[in-house]
Parts: structure tokens; C-alpha cells; sequence
């Protein structure tokens, strides 16, 4: 019987690797981040990094360029009245802290909006207000 569920668990371990192996990824964009930043529970150090899509579209990568840093995160539309002009990230920062909120695509007239992590969501419970930064990338295709 131990041998069934250690067979049957083995099975869907390669089932879930295959599966996330196939997901496809579209770039969104290319950018420099001078800064250290938070994405949801996660902290990436300052530097290169491309963002893409995974589908499903409602899912992003950020992946270091340099580094092997790499996160995937589920996003929520934020909808705009017009197109963004171009791709840009935008962070909120409390002091010395930065946290992505939204990825920007130029020509797209939806943003994609990042979850709050625990960290953040108990600087706005504190009742700090966030600085707006915004950094530029390079459109990497839709």
C-alpha cells in the first residue's frame, strides 16, 4: 500500500513539473531597477530585470538579469481610459523601502497590480503614506 502512494505521488510531482515546465512566457519588459525592492514577500537586490507574462496572462515573472533571482506572481487588471504611453514599472515607497504595485506595457490600456505583502500592509495599517517612484523599461514585446 506504501508503495501505491509513493508510486501514485511520484506520478503527480512529474505531472506538476511538466506542467509548469510548459507554461509559456511573453515579455513584457526590460528595466534597471537602482534600487532594492519588494515584490509581495519577496526582496530583490538593485539591478537588471525582465518582467513577463506566464500564461495564464494574469501571472508575472520578474527575473534577475544578472542574478538568479526570479519570482512568479499572480496579478490582478488594473484598467486605464486610455493606453499607457510606455512600459514602466511603478513602486510605492515607504523611507527606504520600495514595493512593486503595478507593471505598465506600452500601447496596453491595462495594468497588471501586485498583492501587498505582510511588510507593506503593516506600513499602510501604521498609517504611513507611500511615495509614488516610477522607472522606464524597454518594451520587450506583447
Amino acid at each position: 500500500m506504501k508503495n501505491i502512494r509513493t508510486l501514485i505521488s511520484l506520478f503527480l510531482l512529474l505531472a506538476a513539473t511538466q506542467v509548469f515546465a510548459q507554461l509559456e512566457s511573453k515579455p513584457l519588459l526590460k528595466v534597471t531597477v537602482p534600487f532594492q525592492f519588494t515584490v509581495a514577500n519577496h526582496t530583490f537586490p538593485a539591478g537588471e530585470y525582465l518582467v513577463s507574462t506566464v500564461q495564464p496572462e494574469r501571472t508575472i515573472r520578474i527575473s534577475g538579469m544578472a542574478t538568479k533571482v526570479s519570482v512568479t506572481q499572480a496579478v490582478s487588471p488594473l484598467y486605464a481610459s486610455r493606453p499607457s504611453a510606455d512600459s514602466h514599472l511603478v513602486f510605492h515607497r515607504y523611507g527606504d523601502s520600495y514595493f512593486l504595485e503595478e507593471v505598465w506595457s506600452a500601447g496596453l490600456d491595462v495594468a497588471r497590480t501586485l498583492p501587498q505583502g505582510k511588510h507593506e500592509l503593516e506600513m499602510a495599517k501604521a498609517g504611513i503614506t507611500p511615495m509614488i517612484a516610477t522607472i522606464r523599461g524597454a518594451s520587450s514585446g506583447r
